[in-house]
């Protein structure tokens, strides 16, 4: 009977080893998720804001040259409709006619979307609209 309850179970000093050994393993691997995270919601905020400037951009296409606003704060809260969470709201900053944006007449207009969030830009897009006179045929 002595011999049987030596080859039961777990000792302590055993335990406390695989406790050990488990707590290094868990400790290495937490680091990891922790990058994940932060890499997952980098590319959701990279996504939400390309869909951003994707309506700004079809709203500019859309309007004429002399309704264009110089800034475009609407924008910010349609993107944030489709996530349906508030904390989810894009600025969005429409650049078009400067100095670093020069293809400009009365028929072009070199334009550039940022969309940011807390101070960081997570997509940008820029591009030339055109404006062409439909010329009426009276045949």
């Amino acid at each position: 009977m002595n011999t049987f309850m030596k080859t039961r179970g777990f000792s302590l000093v055993e335990a406390l080893i695989a406790l050990s050994i488990l707590s290094v393993v868990i400790a290495s691997i937490a680091p990891l998720f922790i990058t994940f995270s932060q890499t997952n919601l980098k590319s959701q905020r990279r996504t939400e804001a390309i869909a951003v400037a994707q309506i700004v951009v079809d709203e500019l296409r859309q309007k004429p040259f002399n309704e264009w606003p110089a800034s475009y704060p609407d924008a910010a809260s349609l993107g944030a409709r489709s996530s349906g969470k508030e904390d989810n709201l894009y600025d969005t900053k429409i650049l078009y006619c400067t100095d670093e944006l020069p293809l400009c007449d009365s028929g072009a207009r070199h334009t550039r979307v940022e969309v940011m969030k807390d101070g960081e830009t997570y997509y940008q897009v820029e591009t030339v609209y055109t404006q062409f006179d439909v010329a009426q045929d009276n045949n």
